[in-house]
């Protein structure tokens, strides 16, 4: 079973209690960033950039569960490199991307993963429906430590075909 917990407008005080409070799976940001940061709400309601270091020691502190960051967000490579630091994949951006892009590659990437389909699976598909709607498929790269095989991660169990 897939369950999506949708949280806007984040803080960065936020963060730790949402991953304390629902040890997930994947983290998905998705919204504005730069190669010096995600952009996160500051404490003046505005948007405030949180460097690539804070975001991965918050991550690898309170990883639990988690197996996967997507920073589907313009300019994140830099944040994804960090993260995959500390857990197994972090999907990042190298350049800007359109809303319509990361939409496509969004709904392509989690309903791969819904039916039970590895983490690069996913990704491969989400490309070829980012590409679709006119992205360079060198826009989104996924990064993973040495030692892990996306290929062969899957975080749900595919569907009884009955």
């Amino acid at each position: 079973m897939v369950q999506l917990i949708n949280h806007g407008a984040v803080t960065l005080q936020d963060l730790p209690s949402l991953l304390m409070r629902y040890s997930p799976h994947v983290i998905h940001f998705s919204g504005h960033s730069s190669a010096t940061g995600i952009e996160l709400i500051g404490n003046n309601g505005l948007g405030s950039e949180v460097p690539p270091g804070t975001l991965a020691e918050i991550v690898r502190i309170l990883k639990d569960d988690v197996s996967l960051v997507v920073l589907n967000t313009c300019n994140s490579a830099t944040q994804a490199e960090e993260i995959v630091k500390e857990i197994d994949c972090a999907i990042g951006m190298n350049d800007t991307i359109r809303d319509d892009a990361a939409v496509a590659f969004s709904a392509a990437f989690y309903e791969a993963l819904g039916y039970g389909r590895s983490i690069q699976v996913a990704f491969d598909l989400a490309i070829v429906q980012m590409t679709g709607v006119g992205a360079d498929k060198s826009l989104a790269k996924l990064y993973k430590r040495p030692s892990v095989k996306p290929e062969e991660i899957t975080l749900v169990a595919p569907p009884d075909p009955r």
